[in-house]
């Protein structure tokens, strides 16, 4: 039985802020005394456009209400505050996500790396949409940037026990854990690289698909490894004061040297030849880095063009965690160019180091 991904509806609010306005508004929340390390190893403009912040009072944007963070607070937020306003953004959230929805999930799985509590977010909305007993939720957390799959893994088996419509919620709110503490030039690049997101999608039945006559990606093939010695190497851990990320400068090394290897096993498991259909393959990176994308194109050979779904989302949203890669599938779905039946290779890196990915195939009726 094929099972599909579709019914994308993306979060919009006014939080939209310029990378270069950003930048400047960490480098006075930090201290103007560690200007130099944004200026030297803060992500540029030509990478990263804009980006978008959901925590009051980033980038002084015109919010309403207690902002979380105050150049007048010296002490650094704590864990039960940006928990606090974490709660309220998510509500909110699904709220908006779910102001019109008619159609009632057999399930709704919610993913997140940057903020949890119980009841959740999703058990909420099922009260408030009353959907207490025609839908389950399942939280799916503190997975990182390639959850999105696992995500997938999870709704592809609930469908296979009978139902029709799985709904995946992603809400990730980076903004709500930046810290003063132990800015280095890896923590550097961080702070002007993650950015907030938040999108709607669901996994749907064979029969689902057909009967709504729409467009989506077929799930052809899914595949997740842990490179060996790698578990030192990124972290996502909870801190005193905020969730906190350890990034090595070896995660690139350690991807240049099993990408091509991952592929090609994916290509396979897909019943795809490599070698000879690659370059007719649309590959959806996750940026993990702005030299990530350039780095899996460099190594897997690849044209501009077959990455270039993928820089678009960076160079307008940034890094949004495990939001990233379904806005670059949505991206690829509604793009005019892309035909029927085109492949999509996709990939992501989490902690672990973890390397997951699947292929899709575009479907439009």
């Amino acid at each position: 039985m094929k099972k599909y991904i579709q019914n994308f509806k993306i979060y919009f609010n006014e939080s939209q802020i310029s990378q270069t306005v950003a930048t400047e508004w960490l480098a006075d929340y930090h201290g103007r005394e560690n200007k130099i390390l944004f200026d030297d190893y803060g992500v540029k403009p030509e990478y990263i456009e804009s980006r978008h912040v959901y925590a009051k009072g980033v980038g002084c944007l015109p919010y309403a209400g207690e902002p979380l963070y105050s150049f007048d607070e010296k002490s650094r937020p704590s864990l039960s505050k940006r928990s606090q306003h974490a709660q309220e953004k998510m509500e909110e959230i699904f709220a908006s996500l779910y102001s019109n929805e008619s159609e009632i999930p057999q399930h709704l799985n919610h993913v997140s790396c940057t903020h949890y509590q119980s009841p959740s977010a999703a058990q909420k909305i099922l009260v408030t949409k009353e959907w207490f007993s025609q839908t389950v939720v399942t939280n799916l957390y503190h997975m990182g940037c390639y959850a999105s799959l696992p995500a997938i893994r999870v709704s592809k088996a609930f469908i296979a026990d009978g139902a029709d419509l799985v709904d995946i919620v992603h809400t990730e709110l980076c903004s709500f854990h930046l810290d003063r503490k132990n800015l280095t030039p890896e923590q550097t690049i961080m702070k002007t690289l993650f950015s907030d997101g938040a999108i709607k999608y669901s996994v749907t039945s064979e029969k689902y698909f057909d009967e709504k006559k729409t467009i989506g990606l077929e799930i052809i093939a899914l595949k997740e490894v842990m490179l060996p010695g790698s578990d030192n190497e990124m972290s996502w851990r909870i801190g005193d004061q905020n969730f906190e990320m350890t990034l090595s400068k070896n995660v690139p090394i350690l991807i240049a040297k099993n990408i091509e290897t991952y592929m090609r096993e994916l290509f396979l498991k897909a019943q795809i030849d490599y070698d000879k259909d690659k370059h007719d393959v649309i590959f959806a990176v996750h940026p993990g880095g702005p030299k990530i994308i350039e780095l899996v194109e460099k190594i897997l050979k690849l044209n501009p063009k077959q990455v270039s779904h993928s820089k678009f989302i960076l160079k307008t949203r940034g890094n949004m965690s495990s939001a990233t890669l379904p806005h670059i599938w949505n991206e690829i779905l509604h793009d005019p160019e892309v035909v029927d039946s085109t492949y999509i290779a996709t990939v992501a890196f989490g902690p672990g180091l973890t390397m997951t990915g699947g292929i899709l195939k575009i479907c439009k009726h």
